[in-house]
């Protein structure tokens, strides 16, 4: 499809011309953005489709949905990790080093963030399960 490009603005539209490469390569590109913004569309939900109904533009459309889903660069999804972290417990036969790593991702995953995991809050978790 070689589409992606276009969806991460990398490839900029060629500009107009009136010789066949020209032509050739404008028809290209405009098929390249009709695909792109096919596989957008029909990769999301019903529920989610709302989100980018209005847009033509897959690199638009990615930049929407990548804004409102990544997990953390929206509150719901920093939030959401928050909660993971706080609700984590050993499973039943898990090593102890990669239930402090999972715990260590969630806080790696938060770092820098409004819900951002302190030193002792992750301590105080582990030492309390």
């Amino acid at each position: 499809m070689n589409a992606f490009e276009i969806v991460r603005r990398e490839e900029p539209e060629p500009p107009a011309s009136n010789t066949v490469t020209g032509r050739e390569a404008i028809t290209d590109y405009k098929k390249r953005v009709a695909l792109a913004t096919s596989a957008i569309r029909f990769s999301c939900t019903q529920a989610v489709t709302i989100c980018i109904r209005d847009e033509t533009d897959p690199a638009t459309m990615w930049t929407i949905l990548l804004k409102k889903f990544h997990a953390t660069s929206s509150f719901i999804g920093r939030n959401g990790i928050a909660t993971q972290f706080h609700r984590a417990r050993p499973e039943e036969g898990e090593r102890m080093s990669l239930y402090i790593s999972r715990l260590q991702t969630y806080r790696a995953e938060l770092q820098g963030s409004s819900q951002e995991i302190s030193e002792e809050n992750l301590l105080g978790h582990i030492y309390s399960t």
